[in-house]
């Protein structure tokens, strides 16, 4: 009988050790499952800054309203000028006269 109580001893040694070694493979599973949900998260992110900085280097990121209308505004302003002599010397003598209304004809005067 020693020999039967010593074998049903080991057994349920080994029984205890192998739940042991489950457990302790359930929480590295878990460990590495939150470890990659973490790396998901930051590849998303990084996905959409890359996506973000394409679109703003091509030019297809889209400006907020008063941007667009500032440089439709100044894009307007300089259409169809091109500074002669003569056209300086108007344009500088209604710089003088009114900044306002000359900048908003010629652009700035610096430009």
């Amino acid at each position: 009988m020693e020999e039967v109580f010593d074998t049903a001893g080991k057994k349920e040694t080994e029984i205890v050790a192998l739940k042991a070694n489950i457990e302790e493979g359930d929480k590295q599973i878990a460990a590495l499952n939150a470890k990659n949900a973490e790396q998901v998260a930051e590849i998303t992110a990084l996905k959409t800054t890359n996506a973000n900085v394409i679109a703003a280097v091509s030019g297809t990121m889209a400006a907020p309203a008063a941007v667009i209308s500032t440089m439709n505004a100044t894009a307007a302003s300089y259409v169809g000028f091109k500074f002669d002599n003569a056209t300086l010397k108007i344009a500088a003598r209604e710089w003088r006269a009114d900044k306002v209304m000359a900048k908003a004809k010629y652009g700035h005067i610096s430009g």
